[in-house]
């Protein structure tokens, strides 16, 4: 469906809060906008927010959020590619992948501070050390050079994988 939205009252994304729909029910947004141009835009961004969510469990998905996902995933073998050359043995699927990809996403979501990303974790900071060194040693460009890839990666790893 396509909701008509006025200036002056609260975005949708706002209006919403914390509400869920009810079980097996899916929203999509795409952007606010008015007129003609502002329908069609936003059709075709609610309904690659749609494509995005029906990789993920969320039960609301805007646009803005998922937005470089559903770019990148115009292609999903470049997509795959991608994972797997920026992740490396970190898109394996065993447990040690699993748990390096759970501590990258955490120290990358806490701004690169290894004592924050073990309080998230809820490990000692030696252990966040060790796998940041572990993770280190399998991608050869390290961190810092290719976060932004690197967190790319990541969120299409959750979607595809």
């Amino acid at each position: 469906g396509w909701l008509n939205w006025r200036q002056g009252l609260p975005e949708p994304k706002r209006q919403l809060g914390d509400w869920q729909p009810p079980f097996g029910t899916h929203l999509a947004f795409g952007s606010l906008d008015h007129g003609r141009e502002g329908f069609v835009r936003s059709n075709s961004e609610a309904l690659e927010a749609h494509r995005v969510a029906s990789r993920s469990a969320a039960s609301i998905t805007h646009y803005d959020d998922v937005s470089i996902e559903a770019f990148a995933l115009r292609d999903e073998r470049v997509a795959r590619a991608f994972v797997a050359t920026e992740l490396r043995a970190l898109a394996d699927d065993d447990d040690r992948a699993t748990q390096l990809r759970d501590t990258l996403r955490a120290y990358f979501a806490v701004g690169n501070n290894g004592s924050a990303a073990a309080a998230k974790l809820g490990v000692h900071e030696r252990t966040v050390s060790y796998r940041l060194t572990s993770i280190e040693d399998e991608l050869p460009s390290g961190l810092a050079s290719r976060r932004g890839e690197l967190v790319l990666a990541l969120r299409l790893h959750e979607l595809l994988f």
